[in-house]
């Protein structure tokens, strides 16, 4: 016996979950799936009506023919017509028949290695063929010997190779050689039987080898893409923690959220009433809140520690850096035992404690990944060793500290400058009539100072009700000055009072921190006012309308936590989000050296951009440097988190799925282009025709197709019949384009347009 671990121990299961996640949510969305699915059903009918006992035998050459050509094995061929005619001529009908009958007498067995290793020696067929055909003919009991299956394989960390699984690979005769082919294949398909697991913990329905087959077209299609799930796949947590509380987004709305919130840190959410804006917001905030970084210490010195699945294996549980170091010695206390430990080196210089013995048999009998171990220190006055008493936090959720990481404000009709938000000096009491948004501020900016690593969000709700450029002015400008190295705005709110106020104060300058975020829903009707260019340009808005009942409510989740997240995910989350607390990291992506960078590194970005911003012009609608920058930055996160995942969710029916990056960039246009289009129909009609010419091609605007449809409209009273055809164009920019073709829809029947409330 060796220590080697075995291929399957060796198996990326974690990267397999966060797969088969976006795999499920994308198999009845996804049009190249639902293509790719139906060749499977086409192969699958036909084999169950034609590889059969009582039908091989009457198979004629064209059956035959059908049978063969049809196949990923014979797709090898340039000419499949040819390769089949070589093979009839050579082995004639009755001995291709008589080997089907062979294949599926041998197939009704099983799996068995030596069944497989008569059919494969088998001239007429090969491997590649006669395994296809077994695994279309009896899908539940043998798997395609398919190239895309050993690449999702590798990707995922499984060797198969002769030389990973036995010592046959250093013989050279013939028969070792495909005895150890078999045993490869045979090895696969156990490992594909964790996959189908995977995919059906994850709701895929009627799994079986021919959907992990489906699975690896998959992954190697994203990976072709540039869009392979990233370590952490961000949509498909949040699309769960969404789900749980019976709320339903789609993945594009969740990617663009995210991207836009931490890119920007200013969010406008937009939409129909009832589509669930103030929850997405409170949701996110509610995931994040606690969500820090590990190893906290409240002031009585407790240290608290989330369970990973590498603290369970290695039993060495974080410190903080700056009370504990390498070498010094613990006494524990652990179910009323005591033992000696010691601190070990860990990364970054901070300790680690290693437990041993009872205390490491203790952490894996009574603790789980998720839970929360906490160790309650005595300090000895003498010295600066210490007693830890080891107990389980009765909580399976991330550390949760005082006070809400969320203000929810209602904004009323009546605000008409700054003072609502940040207060002002009241002469009659000689007091500073405070806010619960300027307290909340400082909260946030005492957060920062302390590095604790909490997000803090407010939320203004219905914030159009009243005129933003008038109460929120102060914090547009001060938000537009730019950030320091550590930061902070550039510039400060100031407060003004007489040096003889009595009370609580604030201070006179009060700069903004980089772990503030401001996110506002807005609902469009007679009793709320539009957005102007100012406060547009310095927002992203994301209008959400994806609504479709055919998958609402959300199913309750099967998995062993509920449906909920699981504390090691909550804490994936806030790291990425936060850059694991460094919250100024994310202005670097908005400077100008990175902007510059990423921008020379992506030259079609700013073709296209220039394209547009000229055709919108003559309509005074082209946009600024501002604007160019934080699509630029929207696009740099995006890529760089994976937060849209597959290029293949929105694209149209008619199209091909775009890249990943042309995902984004569709959800950049419409946040910062789109967003600033409402007026007439005798204003929108010319830029709308621009708009969708070029989310047609962005490359080359197709005008001549969009006019055409234009001048239909016009001089036909079935209006309806040429919207539908203007929308069912096969867009490259398929969001964009459902936005303003809705937006001309408006126009047309209504006389009047805005952005969000087509």
């Amino acid at each position: 016996m060796t220590n080697e671990k075995t291929p399957i121990e060796k198996f990326d299961a974690r990267q397999l979950k966060l797969y088969a996640q976006r795999f499920a949510h994308e198999w009845d969305r996804s049009a190249a799936l639902k293509e790719r699915r139906e060749v499977h059903e086409r192969r699958r009918r036909r084999a169950r009506a034609m590889l059969t006992r009582s039908r091989i035998p009457t198979l004629n050459e064209s059956e035959l023919r059908e049978l063969f050509s049809d196949s990923e094995a014979f797709r090898f061929w340039s000419s499949q017509e040819y390769e089949f005619g070589k093979r009839l001529e050579k082995y004639g009908l009755t001995t291709l028949r008589e080997l089907l009958l062979e294949l599926v007498a041998r197939g009704e067995r099983g799996p068995h290695a030596a069944h497989l290793q008569t059919i494969w020696a088998r001239r007429g067929l090969g491997p590649q063929l006669a395994t296809e055909l077994l695994a279309y003919r009896f899908p539940a009991r043998f798997a395609p010997n398919s190239k895309e299956i050993v690449a999702a394989l590798q990707f995922f960390s499984f060797d198969a190779s002769p030389a990973a699984q036995s010592t046959l690979a250093a013989r050279q005769r013939a028969t070792a050689k495909r005895e150890s082919d078999v045993q490869e294949y045979l090895a696969r398909c156990r490992v594909l039987e964790q996959i189908k697991s995977a995919l059906e913990a994850a709701g895929v329905k009627a799994v079986d080898f021919l959907t992990t087959q489906m699975f690896a077209w998959w992954l190697g299609q994203a990976e072709s893409d540039g869009a392979a799930a990233p370590e952490f796949d961000v949509v498909s947590t949040l699309d769960r923690a969404m789900s749980e509380r019976g709320l339903q987004f789609s993945r594009f709305s969740l990617g663009s959220f995210f991207t836009a919130l931490q890119t920007k840190g200013f969010v406008l959410l937009t939409g129909i009433s009832g589509v669930g804006k103030t929850q997405l917001a409170r949701t996110f905030a509610e995931i994040l809140q606690g969500s820090g970084p590990p190893a906290p210490a409240d002031s009585h010195g407790t240290v608290a520690v989330t369970v990973s699945p590498a603290l369970l294996q290695s039993g060495r549980v974080p410190l903080p850096a700056h009370r504990f170091a390498p070498g010094d010695r613990v006494l524990l206390s652990v179910d009323g035992h005591s033992q000696n430990a010691r601190v070990m080196a860990g990364q970054k210089g901070a300790g680690e404690l290693v437990l041993r013995g009872v205390a490491r048999r203790w952490l894996e009998n009574q603790l789980s990944v998720g839970d929360v171990l906490r160790l309650e220190p005595e300090i000895d006055n003498d010295r600066d060793a210490v007693n830890f008493r080891l107990f389980a936090a009765n909580a399976a959720a991330p550390i949760e500290r005082d006070g809400s990481n969320l203000l929810f404000l209602p904004v009323r009709p009546d605000w008409r400058d700054g003072k609502s938000l940040l207060g002002y000096f009241n002469p009659l009491t000689n007091h500073y009539e405070s806010t619960l948004f300027l307290q909340f501020v400082q909260h946030a900016a005492s957060s920062f100072r302390e590095r604790d690593g909490r997000a803090w969000f407010v939320l203004l709700d219905e914030m159009n009700l009243a005129r933003v450029e008038h109460y929120f002015s102060d914090l547009l400008s001060v938000l537009e000055t730019g950030r320091d190295e550590q930061g902070w705005t550039r510039e400060a709110l100031r407060f003004e009072y007489p040096e003889s106020a009595s009370g609580e104060t604030p201070p006179r300058e009060l700069f903004l921190p980089p772990n503030l975020f401001f996110i506002g829903t807005v609902n469009l009707d007679e009793s709320t006012h539009t957005f102007s260019p100012k406060v547009l340009d310095r927002a992203w808005t994301l209008q959400l309308d994806a609504i479709d009942f055919r998958h609402y409510p959300p199913p309750p989740r099967q998995d062993n936590n509920g449906g909920g997240l699981t504390a090691e995910e909550r804490r994936a989350l806030w790291q990425l989000f936060t850059s694991e607390g460094r919250f100024e990291e994310r202005f670097e992506r908005i400077g100008k050296a990175s902007i510059a960078q990423w921008a020379h590194a992506h030259p079609e970005i700013g073709v296209r951009l220039q394209t547009l911003n000229e055709q919108l012009r003559p309509h005074g609608l082209h946009f600024g440097y501002r604007v160019f920058d934080e699509m630029v930055a929207f696009l740099a996160a995006s890529q760089q988190q994976g937060a849209f995942g597959n290029g293949a969710f929105g694209a149209s029916a008619d199209a091909s799925p775009p890249s990943t990056l042309e995902v984004a960039f569709d959800a950049a246009v419409a946040a910062k282009v789109l967003s600033r289009l409402h007026g007439s129909r005798e204003r929108l009609q010319a830029p709308l025709r621009t708009i969708l010419a070029w989310c047609l091609n962005p490359d080359a605007p197709a005008t001549e197709t969009v006019a055409r449809i234009f001048e239909g409209m016009a001089t036909s009273d079935d209006s309806e019949a040429a919207l539908r055809e203007l929308k069912s164009l096969p867009y490259r920019l398929p969001h964009s384009a459902s936005i303003a073709s809705d937006l001309w829809r408006a126009a047309l029947m209504d006389g009047y347009a805005l952005f969000g409330a087509a």
